[in-house]
């Protein structure tokens, strides 16, 4: 961009550092860029290869146009750090070069039996799409090899909508937030705030309330009140049918069919990389699930002696937690790993497979494990 001086003179300087801009010629070694440009649309028209749709279709936009061949090497008396280039130690290889191979070396070197390569997914930054979205497919493809079958590209952290910078002395210690709120409640916030199609906003504060909200106050007092011995005076997670829902009346059929629906949509917006989308719908669930639990006032029909509907309520309550618990395993495996040891849900029982209603007379012992899944923060 162009700055104007103190003199009245303009300069231009770098958008990123704000250092002026020097211009110089040198001898560099060329990749042939501009060759791919037809394998490289042919690679992006594959299939959703880049995510969110905005970074594919500005990668679009670029193979929209004549591509310029990739200067990849520098002077070795400018750069001597490096890998020299083969039969001219004169130059070296050019650092983006270098650094992308490395994905592949790692990948070649691997002890795993499973096939690495090419991922499935390459998750990236939205600073770095060119290199990614461009530069390595291009790299692989002339070597014949295959590139990366997607990319998910996300965005920046801002902190109080500023972005992080040392000079600025905003940068977040990821220990300092793990001290506060456990790596849980951190991994919980970033999967909750992070949306990849824009930056993320990070605030300490807000971090501290979404943990207590749903961690703390949401999820845990609902397996708190269900697990604690005044109701559920035997530790017990009962069977629970079509009847349990029905004997709760209309709360029971609005629970009920947010429970049926909820595991689907959540499956599509994890599959979509819209984590937050899905932990919405958990917590909805979870929503749902407390209201329900009020509203029946299990309390009350214990003291009633309404047996029959206490159980319902309680098997119901029981259930919803349990998928709720499998649901979140992928953003709070931890966390969703006590929740589940506390309602006594076996190993086995525990894939994706399990994580939607599922009808049983079985009656499992709860764990011994404190009902207290994420103790409240204090935070000033």
């Amino acid at each position: 961009m162009l700055v104007k001086l103190p003199n009245g003179q303009e300069q231009r300087v770098s958008t990123e550092s704000n250092r002026p801009v020097e211009w110089f010629s040198e001898e560099n070694y060329l990749f042939e860029l501009s060759k791919l440009r037809e394998k490289l649309r042919d690679w992006l028209k594959s299939g959703p290869v880049i995510r969110p749709l905005r970074h594919y279709n500005l990668v679009k936009s670029w193979l929209d146009q004549e591509l310029i061949d990739l200067s990849i090497s520098r002077p070795r008396a400018r750069l001597s750090w490096g890998i020299p280039v083969p039969g001219d130690s004169s130059q070296t290889i050019y650092v983006w070069l270098d650094a992308l191979l490395n994905y592949m070396t790692v990948a070649k070197h691997s002890q795993s039996k499973m096939n690495i390569w090419p991922p499935s997914v390459h998750v990236i930054g939205k600073d770095i799409l060119k290199f990614h979205g461009i530069y390595w497919p291009a790299f692989l493809l002339a070597a014949g090899l295959e590139p990366p079958k997607s990319l998910l590209v996300h965005g920046h952290w801002l902190v109080d909508d500023q972005k992080m910078s040392k000079t600025t002395g905003n940068v977040v210690s990821p220990q300092s937030c793990i001290n506060l709120v456990t790596a849980t409640g951190l991994r919980y916030f970033l999967m909750h705030e992070g949306v990849p199609a824009s930056d993320g906003n990070f605030s300490m504060k807000r971090m501290v309330r979404i943990a207590n909200s749903d961690l703390a106050d949401g999820i845990g007092n609902l397996v708190s009140r269900c697990c604690g011995k005044s109701l559920n005076p035997l530790q017990t997670r009962l069977g629970v049918s079509p009847s349990s829902f029905e004997s709760c009346g209309t709360p029971g059929s609005d629970l009920l069919s947010l429970l049926e629906r909820t595991p689907d949509i959540v499956h599509d917006e994890y599959q979509k990389w819209n984590f937050y989308k899905g932990i919405d719908q958990v917590m909805a669930l979870v929503r749902g699930a407390n209201g329900f639990f009020q509203t029946m006032e299990p309390w009350k029909l214990k003291k009633e002696g309404q047996l029959d509907q206490l159980n319902a309520t309680m098997a119901v309550t029981l259930e919803t937690a349990r998928v709720v618990g499998t649901l979140l395993q992928p953003i709070v495996p931890s966390y969703s790993e006590r929740l589940l040891d506390k309602l006594g849900v076996p190993q086995e029982n525990r894939s994706w497979d399990f994580a939607r209603l599922r009808w049983t007379t079985t009656e499992t012992a709860l764990g011994s494990q404190q009902a207290v899944l994420f103790p409240r923060i204090k935070f000033d």
